[in-house]
C-alpha cells in the first residue's frame, strides 16, 4: 500500500496546494492520500491570524472534496502539540504497518530538510516528494543527491508551480481585496460567510 501525505498549515488551503497534490498523486499513484493540517508548525512563527485546527480541517475538506481516495486527517490537530514530521510519520507507520509512505513538500521546505527534527529518522520513515519553485530544478536535484547519500529516497516532481501564498490571500481578504481564483470557490465562500481573516 502506498500512502501520500501532504502536511501544512493550510491557513488557508489554496489552489497552489491543490495543484501540488494533483501533481504528486499523478507521479506516486498512491492508494490513499492524507491531507494533514498542522496543529502548530515548528518552522513558522504563529501570530494571531492562524485559524483554529477545526476551521482549517473544514476548509481542507471543502478543497479536496471529490478527490479520489483522499482524506483530511486530524492526527496532528488532535495531538495539540508542535507538529514534528517524525512523530506523525511514526504514528502513521503504527496505523498502517505495511504502508510505503511518501511525504509531499514544497521546494522551500525540502531545501531545509537536513535541519528538521530527527532528520535521520525521517528519511528512514518516508520518501520525500518535492515540487520546485520558479524553475529551480537543478538546486533540488543537487539537494536530492545529498539526501540520498544519507540513505534517503527523494522524488522531484517536475510540474509548473502555481505561485500563490496563504499570506497574500489573508492580506487580500483582510483589506477587502479580491482573492478570486486563488482558492477554490467553496473555500472562499466559507471564509466570506464566516468572516474569517478579518
Amino acid at each position: 500500500m502506498k500512502i501520500l501525505i501532504f502536511g501544512g498549515t493550510f491557513n488557508p488551503v489554496h489552489n497552489g496546494h491543490i495543484a501540488m497534490c494533483k501533481a504528486a498523486q499523478k507521479t506516486v499513484n498512491p492508494d490513499l492520500t492524507l491531507i494533514i493540517p498542522t496543529y502548530m508548525p515548528p518552522h513558522k512563527a504563529v501570530n494571531g491570524n492562524l485559524l483554529s485546527g477545526e476551521e482549517r480541517i473544514r476548509l481542507c475538506r471543502l478543497a479536496f472534496d471529490g478527490f479520489y481516495n483522499t482524506e483530511v486527517s486530524d492526527i496532528e490537530i488532535k495531538a495539540e502539540q508542535k507538529s514534528y514530521s517524525v512523530i506523525t510519520l511514526t504514528k502513521l507507520h503504527e496505523i498502517y504497518p505495511d504502508a510505503e509512505i511518501y511525504m509531499l513538500c514544497g521546494a522551500d521546505m525540502f531545501l531545509t530538510l537536513k535541519t528538521w527534527f530527527k532528520y535521520e529518522e525521517i528519511i528512514k520513515l518516508t520518501a520525500i516528494c518535492a515540487v520546485p519553485r520558479d524553475g529551480g530544478l537543478a538546486e533540488l536535484e543537487k539537494y536530492k543527491n545529498s539526501v540520498e547519500a544519507d540513505g534517503g529516497k527523494c522524488i522531484i516532481i517536475d510540474t509548473p508551480t502555481v505561485e500563490i501564498s496563504s499570506t497574500e490571500i489573508r492580506e487580500a481578504i483582510n483589506s477587502g481585496g479580491n482573492a478570486d481564483g486563488m482558492l477554490p470557490k467553496n473555500v472562499l465562500d466559507y471564509i466570506t460567510k464566516h468572516n474569517l481573516f478579518r
